[in-house]
């Protein structure tokens, strides 16, 4: 029985997924952790300049408020960027076609925050664009980019194992399984 080189955690955030992968990494030569969060990481990084604590950091770090956006001024730099940072994320993340989808976002976004007194957190920014934006693209979205990750690091020899370390929803479970 041939077995999928591919291993989905599942879990509650804080309840040790990236732990639980960091002791396989160190049990099994040649394992590389991906993550369905990164591609949405990324536009964290470019678009709002979080930093790498506060995306890839302890759970402190990502939910503490960036008080840079409590200003006009840094959200319309936000703004000025989407045009060139967000379409070429969008083709990165094979999701050409989504602008409109991905600006809508962006207006809600600061909606909820910056226009109604509440701080931005890099969670939240990565909750919104996985959800309102990413799943209203497709539930498989980040599923599929993580998935056509790991299969190219498999086929091309970049890794023996892959361990995909944030499982959330019944279908990612069910796409892994694929």
């Amino acid at each position: 029985m041939k077995t999928n080189p591919i291993i989905l955690l599942c879990g509650a955030a804080g309840s040790g997924k990236d732990t639980a992968a960091s002791f396989i990494k160190e049990l099994v030569p040649n394992t590389v952790t991906v993550a369905q969060a990164d591609a949405l990481k990324e536009l964290g990084r470019d678009l709002f300049t979080f930093t790498q604590d506060q995306l890839w950091g302890p759970s402190e770090s990502r939910n503490a408020p960036d008080g840079r956006y409590d200003t006009e001024e840094k959200w319309n730099l936000v703004y000025d960027a989407l045009p060139v940072t967000g379409i070429k994320w969008l083709q990165s993340v094979g999701l050409e076609g989504n602008w409109t989808n991905l600006l809508a976002w962006l207006n809600q976004l600061s909606r909820d925050t910056f226009k109604s007194g509440k701080p931005l957190t890099p969670r939240y920014m990565l909750q919104t664009l996985g959800t309102e934006f990413g799943r209203s693209v497709s539930p498989d979205v980040w599923s599929n980019i993580a998935l056509r990750k790991a299969r190219e690091l498999l086929r091309t020899g970049g890794a023996d194992l892959v361990i995909i370390t944030d499982g959330r929803f019944k279908n990612e479970i069910l796409n892994a399984r694929a």
